[in-house]
């Protein structure tokens, strides 16, 4: 999943009172509510948990079996290679090499966190008074801060820019 840049993947919509649907692009948005869709909607289980992930290409595996607690920070170690094998170098995106975003199965619950150079200024993921941030100073290695309020089966996608493509890598987390 990635595009040829982040304006082409970026809208908002506007719902006119007589039903009438206008797009603009915007470089983010929250949705705060639910959107009302036509159409029968069937619901697709989740995936199964896998370690690993393949995008166009790139490998994104994760390390360890994570040991996930509601309210409790926790650091998600994942190596991240290109198609030909070699490390991935990843270029700050919105001010972060990387960006996790968590969403919880049957909610609108979600956390977004960062995963920062050495150094870099305004980076950071903050969830009451503790500071999830991860980091990466090596080629290929991500290291993923987590804190999520509740327990439940929560969907990470984690994103990075790596040779100009915004790639998206899908994982399933389990939270006691």
């Amino acid at each position: 999943m990635r595009g040829p840049g982040l304006l082409d993947r970026c809208w908002a919509i506007r719902i006119e009172p007589k039903g009438v649907i206008s797009w603009s692009r915007i470089e983010n948005f929250q949705l705060f509510t639910r959107v009302e869709v036509k159409g029968a909607y069937t619901p697709q289980p989740l995936p199964s948990p896998e370690q690993t992930q393949t995008v166009d290409g790139y490998r994104f595996a994760l390390h360890g079996e994570p040991r996930l607690r509601a309210i409790q920070a926790a650091f998600l170690s994942f190596t991240v290679t290109g198609p030909n094998g070699a490390p991935a170098r990843f270029t700050p995106w919105y001010g972060a090499l990387a960006h996790a975003i968590f969403f919880r199965k049957g909610s609108l619950d979600y956390f977004h966190t960062h995963v920062c150079a050495p150094g870099a200024p305004n980076c950071t993921s903050l969830l009451g008074g503790a500071k999830v941030t991860g980091t990466s100073s090596t080629p290929g290695k991500l290291s993923v801060g987590v804190l999520v309020p509740v327990a439940g089966t929560w969907r990470l996608f984690l994103q990075c820019l790596v040779d100009g493509h915004i790639l998206t890598a899908p994982f399933i987390l389990r939270v006691r």
